[in-house]
């Protein structure tokens, strides 16, 4: 069976597609056979690959599209893959608790704002819940779209010590280049930015070890 991390947050605009897209493809380009599996109706994985189908741009990972499956437990199914990463929508529902019995990893994004710190608060009590039921399943919360030298941010950090969740070293910062590959490239690791493929791989990095324990 596959391995799943699911990215998942209560909150629009935290950057889950992003994160999933840069994340399927570090490890596609460390040789590991995956997949993005998009359950988000927004479809914003969906429609970058479309454009990369229009404008005729190599693609290193597959996508598997929510008409490709009906129930979840069927990507356990897909053995022609080593890792799927899933994208979800913002929003919490039993359906997202059956992704999660699913899944080895659940992958909280958050940006690191005032308002973002108040709304993560719905996404861990929903996690909580789900881990009385299935308490083996690794969660953890990724800083995203991180300011170098950010008081706001640091303060963030810390008020996050209270939280349950593990909340990972590895930081994404704000960078125009991770949003243009959604356009123009498919992976960041077909840039030249060293700073973004640095943050992606020690997030790659970091949740590989995170599963291995």
């Amino acid at each position: 069976m596959p391995a799943i991390i699911t990215l998942a947050h209560q909150k629009g605009g935290v950057g889950k597609s992003t994160i999933a897209m840069h994340l399927a493809n570090y490890y596609a380009h460390n040789n590991v056979k995956c997949a993005i599996v998009d359950t988000d109706v927004q479809g914003s994985v969906s429609d970058a690959f479309d454009s990369f189908t229009e404008q005729k741009i190599e693609t290193f990972v597959d996508l598997i599209r929510r008409k490709d499956f009906k129930n979840y437990s069927d990507l356990l199914k897909r053995t022609e893959y080593e890792l799927l990463v899933v994208d979800t929508p913002p929003i919490l529902t039993h359906r997202l608790g059956d992704l999660f019995g699913i899944s080895d990893l659940i992958l909280i994004p958050m940006k690191p704002a005032v308002n973002d710190f108040f709304a993560l608060n719905r996404t861990v009590k929903f996690v909580e819940d789900f881990l009385q039921v299935k308490p083996n399943i690794k969660t953890a919360i990724v800083l995203n779209m991180t300011v170098h030298g950010s008081v706001i941010q640091k303060d963030i950090r810390e008020g996050l010590k209270d939280t349950p969740i593990l909340v990972l070293d590895s930081e994404i910062g704000q960078r125009v280049d991770f949003m243009r590959c959604l356009l123009s490239v498919s992976s960041i690791f077909k840039t030249k930015n060293a700073k973004a493929k640095k943050e992606i791989a020690s997030l790659g990095d970091e949740i590989y070890q995170l599963l291995q324990t």
